[in-house]
């Protein structure tokens, strides 16, 4: 007797290569937040004087403000996803996620980025009009994609993306881990 059963989680798991990445130092970035907010908070409440008692409300709108709009931020940023399959590159922060066919992909390299060539962390228009989407620095896969389009991203496990790229971009791959010029 044949098993009908649909293995639903496999099937939309079959993913030649995947990884999350969180953004580096995000529980420090959280901290910091929460000390510089807890340090605007008490000295609107412990001043004294009629001005900054006027401000308290302003201050209060601020910080409300202030911890909406970081809160959705880190909430959108803490994870960089990568993703291949067959037919498909995928990478990014959700909501923002560029997908590339691969047929599209013209080269492909995988270089090691330091601060001074992305400028931190997230979503960066860096060198050569090149998209960057990063979480942590270090190695990272270069993807020029025809048409003025480039984009980079990082990676943890490139070893593992290298061997996958290579077996379906061949000659559009460079293997070879360099310094970003």
């Amino acid at each position: 007797m044949l098993d009908r059963t649909v293995n639903w989680a496999y099937i939309l798991s079959m993913w030649l290569f995947e990884e999350k990445q969180q953004l580096a130092g995000f529980w420090w970035m959280i901290a910091f937040l929460v000390m510089i907010s807890v340090i605007v908070l008490w000295l609107s409440i412990s001043s004294t004087t009629n001005v900054i008692e006027e401000l308290t409300v302003v201050v209060w709108i601020v910080i409300i403000m202030d911890i909406i709009i970081v809160t959705t931020l880190i909430s959108i940023f803490r994870f960089l996803h990568v993703r291949m399959d067959e037919e498909h590159l995928e990478f990014g922060y959700p909501p923002f996620i560029v997908k590339i066919t691969l047929s599209q992909i013209q080269s492909v390299r995988l270089v090691s980025y330091n601060f001074w060539n992305t400028g931190g962390y997230g979503v960066r228009l860096g060198y050569g009009k090149r998209w960057s989407y990063i979480a942590r620095l270090g190695p990272a896969i270069e993807i020029d994609w025809g048409k003025g389009r480039k984009h980079a991203f990082s990676i943890d496990d490139h070893e593992r993306l290298a061997v996958v790229l290579s077996d379906f971009l061949r000659d559009r791959f460079s293997n070879t881990l360099t310094n970003h010029a």
